[in-house]
């Protein structure tokens, strides 16, 4: 009896996945749209995470439900549940991919601007020095 309140009393710490889905990725989002980066950019990070870290706290179990009602209620044979589950993970994956896809060529274009206004700076900076010195080889 003593075991029975003990374990009732004791209260689960949340794991990386619940902070992650439920204070990091809101908040990340929030972040990017509020500066001023493509709100498109902030979307796919927000799918893209949003998937990864919120399967397994919110769509699994509601997924597994729907393939348990459909077998039990509906007499579906397993074989056509997995077949339904292995289409929902194809969809579920492709819509990931796409999201990382979007984020990555977002997050590219954004690199490379700014390493090309790097470079543009850079290089009127050494044209600066090179125009001074010619003016000063010419003055001496």
């Amino acid at each position: 009896m003593s075991n029975f309140s003990s374990s009732s009393s004791h209260r689960a710490s949340p794991s990386n996945t619940d902070i992650l889905t439920h204070i990091v990725a809101p908040v990340l989002f929030v972040y990017l749209v509020s500066h001023k980066i493509s709100r498109k950019y902030a979307l796919y990070l927000f799918i893209a995470v949003g998937l990864y870290y919120g399967y397994s706290t919110i769509l699994k179990p509601v997924f597994h439900l729907i393939f348990h009602v459909l077998r039990w209620v509906l007499l579906i044979p397993i074989w056509a549940v997995y077949i339904l589950r292995w289409i929902y993970w194809k969809i579920i994956w492709g819509i990931q991919a796409l999201a990382w896809f979007g984020f990555y060529v977002h997050f590219g274009g954004y690199a490379m601007r700014f390493i090309l206004e790097s470079i543009e700076k850079v290089l009127n900076w050494v044209g600066e020095i090179l125009e001074e010195s010619k003016d000063n080889s010419r003055r001496s």
